[in-house]
């Protein structure tokens, strides 16, 4: 099976053009390349479109968030900030402490590492000497990773994480953060059920 990941409709449309099994929706909040579009709606477009396998990505690490992306129309979901810290994670042991210790606030989005909007970690960015603020606001490519002379490299050296990641709390093995998610799927599933059953949908829309 083949699954695009794309970060707006017109990568959508292509990759559904190429015969792609499903679509991946790179939403905002998303770790690594980074779309800006809200999850909900970008579901519900390439959904109206679409009839395959519908991924949304974006900012989600918990089992509320991914019963939040089926009740909007997807079929999976990619949780990638929250298994960075798994104890099973290659991720430096490092890089796996700045992603418990960190919050929103310590993310940046930016097109100048890579070529692409990226989401960084804002002290691994620091550590080497670049600045946030300088990085936010640069054009595309303003380093030249293809010269020896670069000290720090993008993903090996310079960290990144999704808006998911104030979620983080701890360096946990992969059981257990599946676990979690699995219990906090299930819990939010029930909620969403007791208000229809009590028909308080019914009377909002009243």
């Amino acid at each position: 099976m083949v699954l695009a990941d794309v970060v707006n409709l017109a990568l959508a449309d292509k990759a559904i053009a190429a015969g792609a099994h499903g679509i991946v929706c790179v939403s905002a909040g998303a770790g690594g390349h980074t779309g800006t579009l809200s999850p909900f709606a970008f579901a519900a477009e390439v959904r109206s479109r679409f009839g395959g396998i519908v991924v949304l990505a974006g900012g989600i690490a918990t089992g509320a968030g991914v019963a939040a992306a089926i009740a909007a129309g997807a079929d999976l979901v990619y949780v990638g900030t929250r298994f960075i810290a798994a104890t099973e994670s290659l991720a430096p042991p490092a890089y796996k402490a700045m992603v418990v210790d960190a919050g929103l606030e310590d993310l940046c989005v930016s097109a100048a590492i890579t070529g692409t909007p990226a989401s960084w970690l804002v002290p691994s960015l620091r550590a080497h000497g670049l600045e946030p603020q300088a990085l936010a606001s640069a054009g595309a490519g303003m380093r030249n990773y293809a010269s020896a002379a670069e000290a720090a490299r993008r993903w090996r050296d310079l960290w990144s994480a999704g808006q998911g990641v104030g979620l983080v709390r701890a360096v946990e093995p992969v059981a257990a953060i599946v676990a979690d998610l699995e219990a906090g799927m299930r819990k939010a599933a029930g909620r969403l059920g007791s208000w229809v059953d009590k028909n308080y949908i019914v009377h909002l829309c009243k």
